[in-house]
């Protein structure tokens, strides 16, 4: 998967923009915030085929350590807008508990649905063998 175009360009601009977004006062917690899913995706994918101990590794995780005093620097806002990110969030609208109940049941449906021209074109060429 990583070996695709498409991730890698993807990556790739989103590096980009968010080392744009860290040069800037403005935008500085934004691009940290954005940052650090970035930069634990590519140390996770490291670490699985490369290995720990290797010096890209190392420079990741101060990346993040780096990272992480920019946001201690700027706790009062950072606290601030998770504060009001969170606060006063609720659901628009009010659903009864079967409905909660039933959603479980409705999504392993839906599962089953989709997966049912594939089944059925399987069987009718005779590739599906049981």
């Amino acid at each position: 998967m990583a070996d695709h175009e498409q991730f890698k360009s993807f990556i790739g601009i989103s590096q980009i923009i968010t080392a744009g977004l860290l040069l800037y006062n403005r935008t500085v917690i934004l691009g940290a915030f954005l940052s650090i899913p970035i930069w634990m995706n590519i140390l996770i994918w490291d670490m699985s085929f490369i290995g720990l101990n290797t010096p890209f590794t190392t420079r990741l995780l101060f990346y993040l350590l780096l990272t992480t005093l920019i946001l201690v620097h700027y706790k009062q806002k950072v606290f601030a807008a998770l504060k009001v990110f969170v606060q006063g969030t609720s659901t628009q609208f009010k659903y009864p508990i079967w409905a909660y109940l039933v959603l479980p049941i409705f999504a392993i449906s839906l599962e089953l649905l989709g997966a049912m021209p594939r089944v059925s074109w399987q069987w009718v060429t005779g590739w599906f063998n049981l």
